[in-house]
């Protein structure tokens, strides 16, 4: 489970463990730089973790939406780097995935899907939005599984990361303000070693866990699935 983390907690954080007063020109380290620490120490997490076999799913998060009636646009959370899935929350627990619209040869009139009892209502993404097809006529509840981005640009920036990913962007901003010091960084090089052997530790286990999607559509005789007039 990914949680969001502002860049400015990691800086504040690197600050008091290298026991700074201030990011400042009297430093030799000024907030500027140790921005760019943090960027530098985000991207190379994340070829470390897609060097050591992770896949989309560990820079997935999920949120949930809901539609409002004879309203066919749903704003994105506002951090989307990308979306990899859409799912129709039913029963409260179960989902129904969603199907992407074509970009042409869609036809996204009511009318269209109002014959089809089978049809899996389709989505496209504008912008920072998403267009469902046909428009939903009443309020329904969609989960949304989509990346943020890993370029950190500003201190309100926020980062997805999971555990152990912290303390190894943290070290690896450590050592480099240890080194334009031209301090020690032992310590912090042992943190950042132990934080490499968790995070590996920890794709271990989710690799040799057992993975499935669940479809819970009930099908029709001959594979058609029952799906039922879904805005109605």
């Amino acid at each position: 489970m990914s949680i969001l983390v502002q860049v400015s907690e990691l800086v504040e954080r690197s600050r008091l463990d290298c026991a700074l007063p201030t990011y400042g020109t009297e430093t030799l380290i000024t907030s500027a730089a140790v921005l760019d620490y943090v960027k530098r120490a985000a991207q190379k997490l994340a070829a470390f973790v897609q060097a050591n076999g992770a896949d989309q799913q560990y820079f997935t998060l999920n949120t949930t939406l809901a539609t409002v009636a004879d309203v066919a646009v749903v704003s994105l959370p506002v951090n989307t780097l990308d979306v990899q899935r859409i799912a129709m929350i039913t029963d409260g627990t179960n989902e129904i995935m969603l199907s992407a619209a074509p970009l042409d040869g869609w036809d996204p009139s009511p009318s269209f899907l109002a014959s089809l009892d089978w049809a899996v209502p389709r989505y496209s993404i504008q912008g920072n939005t998403i267009t469902l097809y046909p428009t939903p006529t009443s309020v329904r509840t969609l989960r949304v599984y989509y990346t943020v981005g890993f370029t950190v640009t500003a201190l309100v920036d926020y980062l997805a990361l999971r555990p152990f990913w912290d303390e190894y962007i943290t070290a690896c901003v450590n050592i480099l303000i240890r080194a334009r010091q031209e301090k020690d960084a032992t310590e912090f090089l042992r943190a950042k070693a132990e934080a490499e052997q968790a995070i590996v530790m920890s794709l271990r286990r989710d690799r040799a866990g057992v993975h499935q999607i669940r479809d819970v559509r009930e099908p029709w005789p001959g594979g058609l699935h029952r799906l039922g007039r879904w805005w109605t």
